[in-house]
């Protein structure tokens, strides 16, 4: 069944405790990046939470929830998501606390429009959650046409900040399918 998407932030307990919810997360080893960037969305959350509370707003708009994992097969990447789902799921920020992992071989299609139809169907079909797929940089074996749909949708008014997308795979593989289109980086 399509989901569809919601614009709003679900309203959790104000009395959320945050390292709480983190110390899953704080107990990997490393991920310093990771660990990082999840800090400044979660209080950036908080902070807005905050002020929406004081301006007597009841809903805030999602923010983009969007990770590229580079590393080695082994170093957590699949562990990493899952955690991520559940933090951001407890943060009220996705709708499930269920990651899905898309295989990016079932994306890349041979018809023309295909392709960018599979993406969007992914997008729809997945809505409020996240969205895992190891081994993106193969979604650039066939072109263009599977990252710059993934971009598009990204950008979409209907499904960003709907779900969290995390593509993940080698260090170099990654960062030569990221250059294949400029709005990926971002």
């Amino acid at each position: 069944m399509v989901q569809n998407p919601q614009e709003k932030m679900r309203l959790i307990n104000d009395d959320i405790d945050y390292n709480a919810i983190l110390a899953d997360m704080n107990e990997l080893i490393g991920l310093s990046e990771v660990k990082e960037k999840l800090n400044v969305l979660l209080l950036s959350t908080l902070g807005r939470r905050m002020e929406a509370q004081k301006l007597g707003e009841i809903d805030l708009e999602k923010p983009n929830l969007n990770f590229v994992f580079e590393g080695n097969p082994g170093t957590g990447k699949t562990t990493v998501a899952a955690k991520m789902a559940k933090i951001l799921y407890e943060f009220g920020l996705i709708e499930d606390i269920i990651p899905v992992e898309i295989d990016a071989a079932a994306l890349v299609n041979s018809g023309v429009g295909d392709t960018a139809k599979a993406v969007k169907q992914m997008f729809k079909d997945h809505s409020g959650r996240v969205i895992f797929i190891d081994e993106a940089y193969s979604l650039a074996t066939h072109g263009t046409d599977a990252i710059d749909a993934i971009n598009k949708c990204l950008t979409d008014k209907r499904f960003e900040g709907n779900q969290a997308l995390i593509l993940a795979g080698y260090s170099d593989d990654m960062e030569r399918m990221m250059a294949m289109n400029d709005g990926m980086s971002r």
